[in-house]
């Protein structure tokens, strides 16, 4: 059996099988298409999140009586202690010249909303010097490199409607002064429609309709890119993750980095505190 008929075999199964109904019809192209869509779903997936977000009574409702706000550490200027912001300085300088900090940024969108025909991360976002997004960023991080003689490397997940259009990008534009070798570039995942029963849905006889997964499906598309084994292998133990389209972000918070690791945490996020309603 080929792995096409693997494919169509494991949909019907799941009870998808209605996705291959056209399968006949199509010309070879059309089934390479159909058949390259479908192996990027996981069924098992698919499943579970039809039978808790679609078909789930409300029985099993989350009990957030108990929801409390999060501990934070506020700015010595706020009140924070300046002797635990020095030693977080400390810890984080510590890790960044041990080049055991990378950065992740999140590019897949287009500047549609902006006026702008390309992958957001390339609009000319200064008002002077009109440097795209992308540069503000390769900038900063050469600016760490520099102050902490470190290598810093650069994640960078794209979409599958822009990722050959942002490699195209930094190729050209020399990485802005960045090494090539230091800048990851991977496709977010995507998920496919479905109707209120759970079935997929097709956008053309040999196309489903896909849509991104969202900044969830980020840490899903590190490990299945191959990032998280190139993160391992180079020792990093912090990633600072940022979404493309701010450019007043600190792709890295050396303080910030300190405190995620003096408290041994897993994740840890800034916030600013809403000063009006």
């Amino acid at each position: 059996m080929d792995d096409n008929n693997l494919i169509i075999e494991s949909f019907q199964n799941a009870g998808q099988g209605q996705v291959f109904r056209f399968w006949n019809e199509l010309s070879p192209e059309g089934k390479l298409e159909l058949s390259r869509q479908a192996s990027e779903i996981d069924l098992g997936e698919i499943s579970r999140l039809t039978d808790t977000l679609l078909k789930e009574t409300g029985s099993s409702a989350l009990d957030l009586s108990g929801l409390e706000p999060a501990s934070y550490i506020p700015l010595v200027e706020s009140g924070g202690e300046a002797s635990q912001w020095e030693a977080a300085k400390i810890k984080g300088e510590e890790a960044l010249r041990a080049g055991k900090v990378a950065a992740f940024t999140v590019a897949g969108g287009q500047g549609t909303r902006l006026g702008f025909p390309g992958p957001k991360g390339t609009f000319p976002v200064t008002p002077i010097c009109e440097k795209p997004l992308f540069q503000v960023f390769a900038e900063k991080i050469r600016a760490v490199e520099q102050r902490y003689e470190c290598v810093f490397p650069w994640f960078i997940m794209t979409s599958h409607a822009n990722h050959e259009e942002t490699e195209q990008f930094f190729k050209q534009n020399s990485f802005f002064g960045l090494e090539p070798e230091q800048v990851h570039f991977f496709r977010q995942g995507r998920m496919p429609a479905v109707n209120t029963e759970g079935k997929i849905l097709l956008e053309s006889k040999s196309s489903i309709a896909m849509s991104p997964d969202g900044h969830g499906g980020s840490l899903r598309a590190l490990l299945r890119s191959g990032a998280i084994e190139v993160i391992e292998k180079a020792g990093i133990e912090v990633v600072s993750y940022f979404q493309v389209d701010n450019p007043l972000v600190q792709c890295v918070d050396v303080d910030f980095v300190g405190f995620h690791l003096l408290a041994t945490s897993e994740m840890s996020s800034k916030m600013v505190p809403i000063a009006y309603a």
